[in-house]
């Protein structure tokens, strides 16, 4: 019944053995779902873009064979039950601006694998969020991204096969929970999302406990000033425009020589100024160099980093760093993906060597940023050699 007039069901929907699925996507002028009790076979609820919507009837939270139950859209929606379905696989909750308090999870729930509360008003997760023992992704983004969002209960690392969170634009979010009650903790998150968190000003020490994690966004989190030691398995580090960022542990250890202290695969440090500058002067300090001097040194310890390959992208400001390639291209292509070659000496040699190359892209204001990273091929070498990868992005009024 999408698109119908419908305020609300009558006495019928009781007695609905068979049915399996029901949609009442766009009924602008429903308020409340009905008792779907008397619908033991209902596998799925489409109650998408239904505007006045207000509350879900309590049936649906203890709805022993309902798989799949989708809200987008329902501005108006206050009220929403207890969930304690054993079969809810999909709960999508995207955009209910107005829903301000998250249910409580009624008791353990094996099959919910994703949760999308991107866009609504929640202003935190209850503790019983450990019961969905199952959930793999749990989605807070999207341009208004959950802003209420404060904090996140210190129960969602009971979440064992949580592989991603997506926080993306939780703009008041301050904090993660810093402590992790169990000592046997294993988590499965693979990626972690904080993209456009203002008010985040550290990642919790713990973060180390989350050992098979691989990418970190923190793009634009313009109050973070400390990135602590990051897990083994880290291959990407997004922390592009993280204006007030001093310390950068895993970076830091490998600058001071510590032995094991690997970088990362690529990393984007752009408009990260305040860090490269401390980490340029802590060398100085031990060093009796000039200023001059500071980016060679700085690269040099870089290089010696135990890694086959990896890339970063650094500040504009670091103005000297062209000057160390003895080799220089221009290329004047406005496209967003161009090609060129550059010839290696004949007479290099893999063995305790690498190659180093760098890139300066210039960006007009006011244009999308597409910029992602370059990467480089070397057909011509068997052997494995060292590959750094530098860049740094300026932007022009052109």
């Amino acid at each position: 019944m999408p698109c119908s007039r419908l305020s609300q069901l009558g006495e019928g929907f009781k007695r609905l053995q068979n049915l399996k699925s029901m949609s009442f996507e766009s009924c602008e002028f429903l308020t409340k779902t009905p008792n779907i009790s008397g619908i033991p076979n209902l596998q799925s609820l489409n109650l998408d873009d239904c505007t006045s919507l207000v509350e879900v009837h309590p049936s649906v939270g203890f709805h022993d064979k309902l798989v799949d139950l989708s809200l987008v859209r329902c501005h108006n929606l206050t009220l929403f039950p207890i969930i304690k379905s054993k079969s809810l696989e999909i709960l999508n909750l995207e955009d209910c601006r107005r829903l301000e308090t998250f249910p409580e999870i009624g008791g353990k729930m094996d099959s919910l694998r994703c949760m999308f509360l991107s866009g609504s008003g929640v202003k935190e997760l209850p503790a019983s969020i450990a019961y969905l023992i199952s959930l793999e992704f749990l989605d807070l983004r999207n341009l208004r991204s959950c802003e209420n969002l404060t904090n996140l209960p210190p129960s969602i690392y009971e979440l064992e096969h949580l592989n991603e969170i997506d926080l993306r634009g939780s703009r008041k979010l301050v904090t993660f929970p810093n402590t992790v009650e169990s000592e046997d903790y294993v988590s499965t998150l693979c990626v972690l999302d904080l993209t456009l968190c203002d008010f985040l000003v550290s990642i919790p020490e713990c973060i180390t406990k989350f050992v098979n994690l691989r990418e970190l966004f923190l793009h634009g989190c313009k109050r973070l000033r400390d990135i602590p030691e990051l897990p083994p398995k880290i291959v990407k580090l997004e922390a592009s425009d993280c204006v007030s960022l001093e310390r950068f542990s895993s970076l830091s250890n490998i600058l001071k020589g510590k032995k094991d202290s690997q970088m990362i695969e690529f990393v984007d440090l752009c408009n990260c100024q305040r860090l490269c500058g401390n980490l340029a002067r802590d060398l100085t300090k031990k060093q009796n160099i000039l200023a001059k001097e500071q980016i060679t040194l700085f690269f040099d310890h870089l290089l010696s980093s135990q890694k086959l390959g990896f890339q970063v992208v650094f500040p504009a400001s670091f103005e000297a760093l062209s000057t160390l390639f003895n080799c220089h291209k221009d290329v004047k292509e406005r496209d967003e993906a161009c090609e060129f070659l550059i010839e290696i000496p004949p007479n290099f040699k893999c063995q305790n060597q690498g190659l180093a190359l760098y890139a300066d892209v210039e960006y007009l204001k006011n244009k999308r940023l597409v910029y992602d990273h370059f990467r480089a091929k070397i057909p011509s070498i068997n052997q494995e050699c060292y590959l750094i990868l530098f860049s740094s992005m300026t932007f022009s009024e052109r």
